[in-house]
């Protein structure tokens, strides 16, 4: 029997509960998957393992500490009851237990999520065999860079490089296979790089803003489908954007597709996890 393929999961910004999610597609793909043409039931936990990349640890403490400082004895809100009954601390809630990962993420010092996301991600790697990636929001882009790092750069993305030198770029490269985004903000973070877009930049080297922009996947083999919900303010569709480089880019994997996920912003934006509807495309865009 040949090394099964990894699908990881990397969950977004806020998300204390991730596992929730994770079990809940995968157990969705799986039944997906199972009753694809001639496929019997077992023959996804056959070929696939699960990857459950849990990052949310690294920034909780400290957010509850800037929240507690600046606005005690108020208290942040995880439910809908209190978001009705209590507007402001509910929105004070997002902007430092969701935006502030955002924030910590986007930084260039070392804030240790790379690093953990690279940790969850080797130990699956060291045991062989093509992977995939399903990321939501925020972790739709720590994928992206992940990705982009590897196949554009030929590195690992800061400073996980330094940190772990002796990992084999090549073999990663040659061993993925698909990109699955689910609710990503890819688009907005573009404008983390002021060479994408600054009037005048030497990068532009003249052209339009993002006439440089690039998709690292490159191989007929490999994949990326983004799928977003009109009611996900966070989900940006992406084709568009990265037609801008139509030179570079034409050929190269990459597909919105529109889905259903739930009719208010915030229902929208988490609904992927559960959506009967993503399930079925991951489970039959999966070699």
């Amino acid at each position: 029997m040949t090394d099964r393929h990894t699908l990881f999961f990397i969950h977004g910004m806020g998300d204390t509960r991730p596992f929730e999610g994770f079990s809940t597609l995968w157990s969705k793909i799986a039944e997906a998957y199972d009753h694809k043409g001639s496929n019997q039931v077992g023959d996804f936990e056959d070929r696939y393992r699960s990857g459950f990349v849990d990052w949310h640890k690294v920034t909780e403490a400290a957010k509850l500490t800037v929240f507690d400082d600046a606005f005690s004895p108020m208290q942040p809100q995880q439910n809908w009851v209190g978001d009705l009954l209590h507007p402001i601390a509910a929105a004070r809630t997002f902007m430092t237990m969701f935006l502030g990962d955002v924030v910590a993420y986007v930084s260039d010092n070392d804030n240790n999520i790379r690093v953990t996301v690279w940790t969850e991600l080797q130990k699956q790697l060291e045991l062989g065999g093509p992977y995939s990636i399903v990321a939501h929001s925020l972790g739709s882009s720590i994928a992206f860079d992940f990705l982009f790092n590897l196949f554009v750069r030929e590195q690992l993305f800061s400073p996980v490089g330094e940190l772990f030198p002796k990992v084999n770029v090549v073999d990663l490269q040659q061993r993925f296979v698909g990109l699955y985004t689910m609710g990503s903000p890819v688009g907005l973070f573009m404008l983390r790089q002021g060479a994408l877009w600054k009037a005048n930049d030497p990068a532009l080297a003249g052209g339009p803003a993002f006439s440089n922009i690039k998709n690292p996947l490159s191989s007929p083999q490999h994949s990326w489908l983004n799928f977003w919900d009109k009611q996900d303010i966070i989900a940006y569709p992406l084709e568009n954007l990265f037609q801008a480089n139509a030179a570079y880019n034409s050929g190269r994997p990459l597909r919105d597709v529109a889905v259903d996920t739930g009719s208010q912003p915030v229902t929208a934006h988490i609904g992927y996890w559960k959506s009967d509807e993503v399930a079925a495309k991951i489970a039959a865009d999966l070699r």
